[in-house]
């Protein structure tokens, strides 16, 4: 993988050692995104309005709760799969969690 210093000017959101699912979670803390929407219902339509933007043109909200909500949507939504994202997957997750750090 090349890094930020082989391609200047190039925006990478990949970590130079990817963190791992359960290691981008712990940025959750005890945030509970349910209790933002009113139920899972309405965060769905805004965690995946999110996610179709980022696939799109890879922007993401500059608010901290909203990106902590799209994160604990994600989570929910992968414990009801009954597995961790994959490989197509993990570079939005990689890009919220930069994202939220970032807002710090």
């Amino acid at each position: 993988m090349k890094s930020q210093k082989d391609n200047p000017g190039q925006a990478d959101d990949t970590p130079e050692r990817p963190e791992t699912w359960n290691e981008i979670l712990v940025l959750l803390g005890g945030h509970n995104g349910y209790s933002n929407y009113r139920g899972p219902g309405k965060l769905g339509n805004f965690a995946n309005r999110v996610a179709r933007i980022w696939s799109s043109n890879k922007t993401l909200p500059d608010d901290r709760t909203q990106l902590l909500n799209c994160l604990f949507f994600e989570q929910r939504r992968y414990h009801h799969f009954g597995w961790s994202p994959g490989e197509e997957e993990m570079p939005y997750m990689w890009a919220l969690a930069k994202a939220i750090r970032k807002s710090d």
